[in-house]
């Protein structure tokens, strides 16, 4: 296992870029495009446009496939008319800095995702859930957050409304 040493922002890394790399090339494709619904549609259609280069730059690094997302879902319609999502990846290795997870409690969970531009954040967190691995040891997960237009011809419609 060779291991490349990265600095992000306040996040000193270390990754084994050829096994990540190995693993999304492995997967046929991303969660966004697995999911039929409307929401999971909006985000893949613009999913070139989501990250900032810095942040594909970042991932390049990492051996992370941008278009291979383990998890993406759609969180908020905002008053704007943006719409928040989260989302996921993971990368083999391990990482020093703010954990993207603050916890005061079990009850009391602070999310503390780092701004990249105005329309994307992301964290690092030593977690596993759901993953294209299938060692699950020594993964970080790359949590981020975004907000993009609504851009289907269909108009939005929260899933509160289509229950009723």
């Amino acid at each position: 296992m060779t291991m490349t040493k990265i600095k992000y922002k306040s996040w000193k890394i270390q990754v084994d870029k050829e096994l990540t790399a190995s693993t999304y090339a492995s997967v046929s494709r991303g969660s966004a495009d697995e999911d039929e619904s409307i929401e999971g549609i909006n985000f893949a259609k613009q999913r070139d446009k989501v990250y900032p280069k810095e942040i594909k730059s970042l991932f390049e690094d990492l051996g992370i496939d941008y278009k291979k997302e383990v998890e993406v879902s759609h969180h908020i319609n905002l008053e704007n008319g943006m719409h928040v999502y989260t989302g996921w990846f993971h990368f083999k290795g391990s990482f020093e800095g703010p954990d993207y997870l603050e916890k005061h409690s079990e009850e009391n969970k602070e999310f503390n995702v780092k701004e990249v531009t105005k329309k994307f954040s992301i964290g690092f967190r030593n977690e596993s859930f759901l993953s294209h691995f299938d060692d699950r040891s020594n993964l970080v997960q790359v949590e981020f957050e975004c907000m993009i237009p609504w851009i289907m011809d269909m108009e939005f419609e929260p899933e509160e409304l289509l229950e009723n």
